[in-house]
């Protein structure tokens, strides 16, 4: 199971530490893009993620996206943030993460992977040995095949809930 969970999970891109994250060593932020940053019919960045993204480069970050999504849709999305981007993904395998790495100049130890999805994203990042933080999906239309997704989820969020009550319990004692 512990590939399955995340090192933190938050309720959205908006509620994550970025300066704790940048004072444990963190550079590079590898985001997942639909369910994530924007639900899958917003076909570019809203203000408030263009106003993010800067404020995590301001602060230090190389920033990048990650998506399983088409090379069309992550260029048009893309296109107001110039970051580094990878389309077609593949996640959970590994190696278009590396890529994203590469092109940032970071390394798996200094990297997070943003996403919505255990199976996809906090796998991806399992694997590849990054930090994974696993936020709450936006709600929007979903693929039936995310949907799917989302209902295997369910045990190992429970799981990965139970363990961080479970944590914090033998940290109050």
């Amino acid at each position: 199971m512990s590939k399955l969970h995340p090192d933190y999970y938050y309720d959205s891109v908006y509620d994550i530490p970025y300066r704790e994250l940048y004072a444990n060593h963190i550079r590079g932020l590898i985001f997942d893009l639909d369910s994530t940053l924007v639900t899958r019919e917003v076909p570019v960045p809203p203000a408030k993620i263009i106003s993010l993204m800067k404020r995590l480069q301001y602060m230090g970050f190389q920033v990048s996206i990650l998506s399983n999504n088409t090379g069309r849709r992550l260029a048009l999305f893309n296109e107001p943030l110039q970051l580094v981007n990878v389309h077609y993904a593949l996640k959970p395998l590994t190696f278009r993460a590396k890529l994203a790495m590469r092109n940032m100049r970071t390394t798996p130890g200094t990297t997070a992977l943003i996403g919505d999805q255990v199976f996809t994203d906090v796998l991806c990042g399992n694997y590849a040995k990054m930090t994974t933080i696993l936020v709450k999906p936006l709600e929007g239309r979903e693929y039936l095949t995310v949907k799917i997704k989302r209902y295997l989820e369910r045990p190992v969020l429970r799981s990965f809930f139970r363990k961080k009550a479970r944590e914090q319990t033998a940290n109050a004692e």
